[in-house]
């Protein structure tokens, strides 16, 4: 079988002639072929390792821009699983791949987010004022009101549901009643553990995409009130079944707030790292593939077929310049909106990569013409007006350094190197986090090669960048592939870190 499916690739990659119509997977790749759409040689091998692994748990570490959605996709469509759960890190992501199924594959898909995604209309017919409801009319609702009027499930209890006189407009129970009757299926990872046990004794293909992800900590604020056993509400002191319910949500947060901290052995106020708990079990789906730019050291299975990808990428169209700044200097504001100015005028695609809200807000003041993703415009709807040439230059945190594609000649602005814990906490930041940082700053510098007619300028507003030999040394083997490096900070503090390298 596996060389069968490896001449097909083949003759894929290299637009031979000869075609099998009845196999499944020429079938995919013919249509693909329709919307101009050539495989890549690293698709096509991780699509051969894929077929060819027979573990149950199988990895895939490749570069980003190699095209891993398309890859795994076109293995999944290739099966006769009767359900593939595909589960990534966000909700732009989870958009991506449904955009994909439904552009290249017209397949039919379903997207469950989290429960505070929607609304529930329980709560929004007792707690909204007249002139409050109109705004679930329209497309945007404010996050004041969002946030009184999500689906909990603290507040929604199984008893509830069955007399809630809104059960049959709810889009989160309608959506999750429906589960078992679709076949392709895309969640976020905090919804994995739930989602699972839908499926027992069925057969099912779990693809975890952006799988580093899993192990993220949370971080969790504690106060006083946090370590006293809260009251639970009596529902005879209420005057109707909302009121009660509303009371007895509140209750159950901070119920579990206390026993979160009785657990962790947490006595004191403050902002704590707490780990993500192994809740998914994986002994229910029938074969599972974590996928990532950058695999975790630890994978939650034993027993991987792992995968990696080199990445061989050309990247003499490209310049990586470092600014002698850093958001601490006294000139950094200025040299952001110079470099910002820059990039206008020179690109018809700029993409800032923020790190915090703080930052978006200030670019958003001095350049309306930036649109900055935020609350109101979703990160992939800012891409979308980029790619239509409305807009010259987008701004986002998160998922713009690890998930949006914006294919050409662009410029990319990194405001800082991309720590995970606020500056106020700069050593706990430095020391702890150092990992992740490292992984989204690659991630950032994955969003320019994305096709190979791709180059620009990446532009570093951090001189930190030479504190981190990790860093230099990524940088460095680029350089190796054709890189042009371009450094604004004195000589003497780069001299000093390449003699520790």
């Amino acid at each position: 079988m596996l060389k069968r499916i490896v001449s097909i690739l083949e003759r894929f990659v290299k637009k031979e002639e000869e075609k099998n119509p009845e196999d499944k997977l020429t079938n995919i790749l013919e249509n693909l072929e329709k919307f101009n759409i050539k495989l890549r040689e690293k698709q096509a091998e991780i699509i051969q390792f894929l077929f060819h692994s027979t573990s149950k748990f199988k990895a895939v570490e490749a570069p980003t821009g190699v095209g891993k959605t398309l890859a795994y996709l076109i293995y999944a469509l290739s099966l006769d699983y009767s359900h593939v759960v595909i589960s990534t890190y966000t909700k732009s992501l989870q958009e991506q791949v449904q955009r994909e199924l439904q552009r290249f594959f017209s397949q039919p898909s379903t997207i469950v987010k989290g429960k505070r995604n929607y609304i529930c209309m329980d709560k929004a017919d007792f707690l909204l004022s007249d002139k409050e409801k109109e705004f679930l009319k329209q497309n945007f609702i404010p996050q004041e009101i969002l946030a009184k009027i999500s689906v909990t499930s603290n507040y929604c209890r199984k008893g509830y549901k069955e007399i809630c006189p809104f059960k049959e407009q709810c889009e989160y129970l309608n959506t999750m009643e429906n589960l078992s009757n679709e076949r392709i299926i895309i969640i976020n990872h905090f919804l994995l553990p739930t989602i699972l046990k839908k499926f027992q004794n069925q057969e099912v293909l779990l693809i975890i995409d952006e799988c580093h992800a899993l192990s993220l900590n949370r971080k969790v604020k504690f106060t006083e009130e946090d370590f006293i056993l809260p009251e639970e509400p009596k529902q005879d002191n209420f005057n109707s079944v909302r009121e009660y319910n509303l009371a007895y949500e509140k209750y159950l947060e901070k119920k579990q707030k206390y026993n979160l901290a009785q657990s962790l052995n947490i006595s004191s106020p403050g902002v704590y790292e707490i780990p993500s708990s192994n809740l998914i079990d994986f002994s229910i789906p029938s074969e599972v593939i974590f996928i990532s730019g950058t695999l975790p050291e630890k994978l939650p299975v034993e027993d991987v077929d792992i995968f990696y990808i080199e990445d061989k990428r050309s990247w003499s169209k490209v310049k990586f310049i470092v600014k002698n700044t850093n958001y601490k200097a006294v000139d950094y504001l200025s040299t952001l909106e110079e470099t910002i100015s820059y990039a206008l005028q020179n690109y018809d695609k700029v993409l800032i990569l923020a790190t915090n809200y703080s930052q978006l807000n200030y670019i958003k003041k001095k350049f309306p013409e930036v649109m900055v993703a935020n609350k109101e415009i979703k990160p992939f709807h800012a891409v979308e007006k980029l790619l239509a040439g409305e807009v010259k230059a987008i701004a986002g945190a998160d998922v713009f350094w690890t998930g949006i594609d914006v294919p050409g000649h662009k410029c990319i602005i990194m405001t800082k190197l991309p720590f995970p814990t606020p500056d106020s906490n700069e050593e706990e930041s430095f020391i702890t986090g150092f990992q992740e940082m490292f992984k989204r700053f690659k991630q950032g510098f994955g969003r320019m090669l994305r096709t190979p007619e791709c180059g620009g300028e990446i532009i570093l507003l951090d001189n930190r960048f030479f504190d981190y030999p990790d860093l230099v040394q990524y940088v460095s083997d680029l350089e190796q592939k054709g890189l042009t490096m371009i450094s604004e900070v004195p000589a003497e503090k780069r001299k000093r870190m390449l003699k520790v390298i």
